[in-house]
């Protein structure tokens, strides 16, 4: 679900869960989201990420969730430092997507810290309302990147250490304005000392993104960036849960008298390359976020 500045972990896909979700309403028979219903209000999908400048959250009613024309929402947004009790109101953005479908994502470009916890609450004029507590993860020394260029035969590698679990890894490859990421967390490898080691073949990268667009790119090291994104030890494996049960209300939602899910991530964006001090020894490269 930058889930889920930069949107790439980008971390649930709205409209993909939200279909799932209304095919199997049929088969729950104590949830449709089509029909007025006292227990759920709102959908609520993203992440709060304490490294981004701008915090964005999809939130709709849940009854009318899919909308076909532009209108208004009766919904109040706000988001909450709990350990402070600091609370800023969210903006209001529609969104227009293919299909004629549209969509509300709330932002703010209000700071948070590392390690602190967060309540997001969306509430109607009615006083009815859904809200998550999220709880962002401490800061993380910078990744170290071992760039093999101009190797085409070794796999390049990024090593992360200092988090307590690894929410996503990609790799970020940019063309003529475009960019294309491709993820890396299924090519993860967890060290007994508790840090990651994540393995990146760039050529195969390079040959998806190409047969994809049916072109031929060439996207030197120069335009890729690497994206790190930490959480907290209970943040969900969405690499190994199917898409249709994290729809569900009763599958991985964290958001109370509603559905959908909120995490919460530190990130930070380094370049595709290897650093050295003068010693020549390996270094973190200065992150580009």
């Amino acid at each position: 679900m930058k889930i889920f500045s930069s949107i790439y972990i980008r971390s649930i896909y709205f409209y993909c869960l939200l279909t799932c979700l209304l095919l199997l309403s049929g088969c729950n028979p104590s949830f449709d989201p089509l029909q007025e219903n006292d227990q759920y209000y709102f959908s609520m999908y993203g992440y709060l990420d304490a490294s981004a400048d701008t915090q964005w959250v999809r939130i709709m009613p849940v009854r009318d969730s899919l909308f076909y024309n532009p209108k208004e929402i009766d919904a109040t947004v706000t988001l909450q430092e709990l350990e402070s009790g600091e609370t800023v109101t969210l903006n209001d953005s529609l969104f227009h997507f293919s299909n004629n479908r549209y969509a509300h994502n709330f932002w703010t470009t209000h700071p948070l810290k590392p390690s602190g916890t967060y309540r997001l609450e969306a509430e109607r004029s009615d006083g009815a309302a859904s809200h998550v507590s999220v709880a962002l993860p401490a800061d993380f020394p910078i990744p170290i990147a071992y760039i093999w260029e101009p190797d085409d035969f070794t796999p390049d590698r990024i090593e992360v250490e200092g988090i307590e679990q690894l929410a996503d890894v990609q790799v970020i490859y940019r063309n003529q304005g475009r960019h294309f990421p491709i993820n890396h967390i299924e090519d993860t490898v967890i060290v007994p000392d508790g840090s990651y080691k994540v393995y990146i073949r760039p050529w195969e990268d390079i040959e998806t993104i190409n047969t994809d667009l049916g072109e031929q790119l060439e996207i030197p090291n120069e335009n890729r960036e690497i994206f790190v994104a930490a959480a907290t030890d209970d943040f969900p494996d969405f690499a190994t849960i199917d898409d249709i049960i994290s729809t569900l209300p009763e599958g991985i939602s964290n958001v109370e008298s509603g559905v959908g899910y909120v995490g919460g991530i530190l990130s930070k964006t380094i370049p595709y390359k290897s650093c050295f001090d003068d010693n020549l020894n390996r270094i973190p490269c200065s992150p580009t976020n």
